[in-house]
């Protein structure tokens, strides 16, 4: 992730830094630091990741019906993977212009006619039931169908709040860029959705340094190791 000085990461609301610097050129600067399979990210991320990908009314119907995930032609490609259980976002390819191969973890009561869309564009889309408890469930199908072992996770705050939930964070690294936001209730970097004000997502997380980098710009690459307490 990278984020505000205070951990916000609306980039448009951030404050100018001394030295000018690209976002996004940074941040693929750290990205090329790891060997990874692919990444993950939230609906509305991946909504803003490109202008072909557009954002609808949900696809959830009451009916759950017994279904099978749709593995896609993903040979030899990263993947794009993205939390949209409601089924809302509509991709005309399925492929990303970076060229990662797009896979959908959507729940099992959508519509038929959604996943008829996706499999006609090539779109993978594996399932998911609500709440933290079924990422892992998620994890263990990406590496039993796309035979992956690393993943970047990559935000939005929410998606991220929900593996901090459910301990499936191994490393935190964060860029941090030489600006502030400053206001209350912006979305941070982990950004958890519980209903209880009293719970701690992050409970059991203990986090040691491993390295800090300086980037240009006066950016700062913060790597900690994550293990969890019992």
């Amino acid at each position: 992730m990278i984020s505000s000085i205070d951990g916000r990461l609306k980039t448009a609301r951030w404050t100018k830094p001394f030295i000018k610097t690209d976002i996004s050129t940074v941040y693929d600067e750290a990205a090329n630091l790891y060997h990874y399979d692919g990444w993950i990210i939230g609906r509305k991320t991946m909504s803003e990741l490109d202008d072909s990908i557009s954002e609808k009314e949900s696809s959830l119907t009451d009916v759950i019906v017994d279904r099978l995930p749709f593995i896609g032609d993903f040979s030899g490609k990263k993947l794009g993977i993205v939390f949209d259980l409601k089924g809302k976002l509509h991709y005309k390819t399925c492929l990303l212009p970076s060229g990662e191969h797009i896979v959908a973890v959507v729940s099992p009561n959508v519509k038929s006619e959604y996943l008829d869309e996706l499999k006609q564009v090539g779109v993978s889309y594996i399932f998911a039931k609500d709440g933290y408890e079924a990422i892992a469930e998620v994890i263990r199908d990406l590496e039993k169908y796309f035979a992956v072992k690393n993943l970047l996770l990559e935000g939005g705050g929410a998606v991220n709040g929900s593996f901090l939930k459910a301990k499936l964070i191994n490393e935190f690294s964060i860029l941090v860029y030489p600006s502030v936001d400053g206001m209350s209730g912006i979305d941070s970097i982990v950004n958890y959705q519980g209903e209880d004000k009293s719970d701690i997502p992050g409970k059991g997380a203990q986090l040691h340094l491993l390295t800090c980098e300086k980037f240009s710009g006066d950016v700062v690459l913060l790597r900690y190791a994550v293990s969890y307490a019992d």
